[in-house]
């Protein structure tokens, strides 16, 4: 028996082979239209997106890919651009501080595996001179053979007006420190000098009378602010008799009373009669032993008495 296709037969497999073929190009065609519309939203989204995208090719040192170029984005004309010699422009533009640092940025390339980020952040010059700061995320995109960097896919970012809030913030955080600092020591000294003052105090008694009463232990430090606080005092309150009292001072050494015989003369040079009370035997004895002028100072016991004696009438 004959079993040699028919005419009819070879044209039957003809056509599903051909409607085999059509629908495999139909689905190629719309593999292809969706790889295309893809290409096309990924193409809209690296060209729309908030940053500068770029692929530079290290063995040609230059960019392959570019989704704007940066350079025109900072006011450069092409004309400007291509009046550099290759490879000279970036140079011109980096800060010199970050372009002296360029080996140390792309350093970590080449160490960096699949997926690790390399973070920099440098200055870049604008066509008006002034320099803009950037931050520049790159990782590696493929590789030479011996696993060395040949391309790298950067994201290079506008973080000047950042930049500028962090200094503002900065500068105002030192201010605000530098006047902390300055009130703390204000309120230091107005605490100081409150403290000298209530170590020994100016009292008003009565018209043209004060008390200066002093306690406690006496060194030359302490003296000096007496003689200041006393004569301070008898200007301000125009005393014309000042007392001072020192039945509560412990002890006193030669140089003390010295300071002391000299606070009461010198408030006789502003016209002021001294009274001094309250000297113990320790201290009338070193007063002696000084040899010390008493004279135009009246001493007597005990602060009541010489208030007494300040409030008679003459």
């Amino acid at each position: 028996m004959d079993q040699t296709p028919s005419v009819e037969d070879e044209n039957a497999a003809l056509r599903a082979e051909l409607t085999q073929l059509r629908a495999q190009l139909e689905a190629q065609r719309a593999s292809t239209s969706e790889s295309m519309d893809r290409l096309k939203l990924l193409t809209e989204i690296v060209e729309k997106g908030p940053c500068h995208v770029y692929i530079i090719d290290h063995s040609l040192g230059k960019n392959v890919f570019t989704n704007g170029d940066l350079a025109e984005t900072l006011g450069y004309s092409r004309a400007e651009i291509d009046a550099f010699p290759e490879g000279q422009f970036l140079p011109a533009i980096f800060h010199p501080e970050d372009m002296a640092r360029f080996g140390e940025m792309l350093a970590p390339f080449f160490t960096a595996r699949d997926g690790d980020v390399v973070t920099n952040e440098y200055q870049i010059r604008d066509r008006s001179g002034s320099y803009r700061w950037v931050l520049d995320r790159g990782v590696v995109f493929a590789r030479n053979p011996d696993g060395g960097p040949r391309q790298l896919l950067g994201f290079v970012y506008d973080i000047t007006e950042a930049k500028t809030r962090e200094a503002d913030l900065r500068a105002s955080k030192e201010r605000a420190e530098d006047e902390r600092v300055a009130m703390q020591a204000q309120i230091i000294a107005m605490q100081e000098a409150t403290i000298r003052e209530l170590e020994s105090p100016l009292l008003p008694i009565a018209k043209g009378v004060v008390v200066m009463p002093l306690v406690g232990e006496i060194n030359e430090a302490r003296a000096l602010q007496i003689i200041e606080n006393l004569l301070t005092g008898i200007a301000r309150s125009q005393a014309s008799v000042v007392i001072l009292d020192i039945t509560g001072v412990r002890s006193v050494d030669d140089k003390v009373a010295t300071v002391l015989l000299q606070a009461a003369r010198a408030a006789r040079l502003l016209g002021t009669r001294v009274v001094l009370t309250g000297a113990s035997p320790d201290i009338a004895i070193i007063l002696v032993n000084l040899a010390a002028d008493l004279s135009g100072i009246v001493t007597l016991g005990t602060l009541q008495a010489g208030i007494a004696w300040a409030l008679k009438p003459r």
